[in-house]
């Protein structure tokens, strides 16, 4: 089994959750057998060193004919004998430290709030965290060997197939853009390269879904834009108040002068007009105060738009 930037751990958790495969048993050749310390975790049936040919060699013929006999299942509970290879073998201080590193690299990766996703220089999903599957939607597994473009349909956006050119073949560090998925989610993706002194080698992703982000940042600016309606609401309704104050009290004055001039006019007619422009003053300046003292307020969906509902009180006469 020849692993192309794939751990052997990556390689059995595929082979063992697959139905066709999961009865058949695995067997990793490893160079670097007696610095690593998490075997167990790998979910292999053995495990042999690389060495010296003929060594090497009996050590898988022992290791096939065990785990193709009756006792294969021994080969999880008593992992110790099936570690094959490693008694002439000296621990490399330097490549243990390396590996442990590597395990706490990927614990890191496994436990971040982002999704992270390495790919190859063709953008075909090398590994990824949970995260990364969640918000792709699918089985983590699954995903493995995928094209994150497709994935991401990059090739239908222009825009974003440009920039992904550009990384590619002009030596950009990084794009940046974002995509609504299907069900409605907003991911915002950076896509980072890693350059050798031929190009691009590979490529690591960032996702992030923000969703919830963009729902608050819009709700903050109807606010931040309902907050300077309210402020233009109250010098508007000032000014409206002046002149409706003296329309009004002209009306009252002039009701009070056509009372001596009664018998010379129709003061009931008269008296009516005057009695209604009252009426309608006094129903505008409750609207005025209405506007002026709103603290709260509910926005209703029209027509693919929205209307802010102002909050009703009781008309006085």
């Amino acid at each position: 089994l020849v692993m192309s930037n794939l751990s052997g751990k990556t390689i059995c958790e595929v082979i063992r959750n697959k139905k066709e495969f999961s009865h058949l048993p695995v067997i990793i050749l490893s160079a670097v057998l007696a610095e690593e310390s998490s075997w167990e975790l790998v979910g292999a049936d053995a495990f042999v060193a690389k060495g010296p040919y003929n060594e090497l060699k009996a050590n898988l013929l022992k290791a096939v004919k065990k785990l193709l006999s009756k006792d294969r299942r021994e080969s999880l509970s008593s992992s110790s004998q099936w570690i094959l290879g490693t008694e002439h073998q000296h621990p490399r201080q330097i490549v243990k430290e390396l590996l442990e590193a590597n395990e706490r690299l990927m614990k890191v990766i496994s436990h971040i709030s982002e999704g992270l996703i390495e790919t190859d220089k063709d953008f075909r999903i090398l590994n990824l965290n949970d995260i990364s599957a969640t918000i792709l939607g699918q089985d983590r597994l699954s995903l493995l060997g995928k094209n994150l473009l497709e994935l991401l349909d990059i090739e239908k956006d222009t825009t974003n197939e440009r920039l992904i050119n550009n990384l590619k073949n002009k030596g950009k560090p990084f794009v940046e853009f974002q995509k609504v998925r299907e069900n409605g989610r907003v991911i915002n993706i950076i896509i980072n390269p890693v350059f050798n002194h031929n190009g691009p080698i590979s490529y690591i992703a960032l996702l992030k879904d923000i969703t919830d982000k963009r729902k608050l940042q819009q709700e903050h600016l109807e606010r931040a834009r309902l907050t300077v309606m309210f402020e233009m609401a109250g010098t508007i309704t000032h000014e409206f108040r002046q002149p409706l104050t003296v329309i009004q009290g002209l009306a009252e004055l002039a009701e009070r002068k056509l009372g001596f001039l009664e018998g010379s006019v129709n003061i009931n007619a008269v008296t009516q007009y005057l009695h209604k422009i009252k009426e309608e003053c006094n129903r505008l300046n409750q609207l005025t105060i209405r506007v002026a003292n709103i603290t709260q307020y509910q926005t209703k969906d029209i027509n693919k738009g929205r209307i802010v509902e102002l909050p009703t009180i009781e008309m006085q006469n």
